[in-house]
């Protein structure tokens, strides 16, 4: 099981280098195309950001294992009034194709309903086969394509 805990400044640095890697490599893989390496944001930045983003409309939130009490992701979730978007979701390497991305997401759709949320949306690289077909197994529907995603949406009640 997966458990949602506001996420602190260290595990935002964490997730947003994750983030960047991920990223780099998925388009490499994809396109062959070498992103520039780019050092860090300076610490004062990533607080200032973090700070800044992390408000009643928009919350960061660790994934961590209940059992192991590893972090295994994150996600950012901005609030709209008809619905709730995610920003970024992301599952840390060592932890993929193991069902943490499928128990993250139901783990969110529970605390997104318990905050009232009816619907959920989310955007993804039309390339990302498997995340595709993991969101579709958790019956997120295709409502849009543009350039290279498809944006998605599951209502929640």
């Amino acid at each position: 099981m997966i458990e949602l805990k506001k996420m602190t400044l260290l595990e935002y640095h964490l997730f947003i280098e994750n983030e960047i890697m991920q990223c780099s490599a998925e388009v490499n893989k994809k396109f062959g195309i070498e992103l520039p390496s780019k050092k860090h944001q300076e610490p004062f930045q990533i607080r200032e950001n973090f700070e800044n983003l992390n408000t009643n409309t928009c919350k960061f939130w660790t994934l961590y294992n209940k059992h192991t009490k590893q972090a295994v992701g994150g996600v950012v979730v901005d609030f709209y009034p008809n619905f709730a978007y995610i920003v970024q979701f992301l599952i840390y390497e060592s932890f993929r194709n193991k069902e943490f991305g499928k128990l993250s997401l139901l783990s969110l759709e529970k605390k997104l309903i318990n905050l009232g949320v009816s619907k959920i949306k989310l955007n993804v690289f039309a390339w990302n086969n498997i995340a595709i077909q993991v969101y579709e197994k958790l019956n997120y529907a295709s409502i849009n394509y543009h350039n290279s995603n498809v944006e998605m949406e599951k209502k929640l009640f």
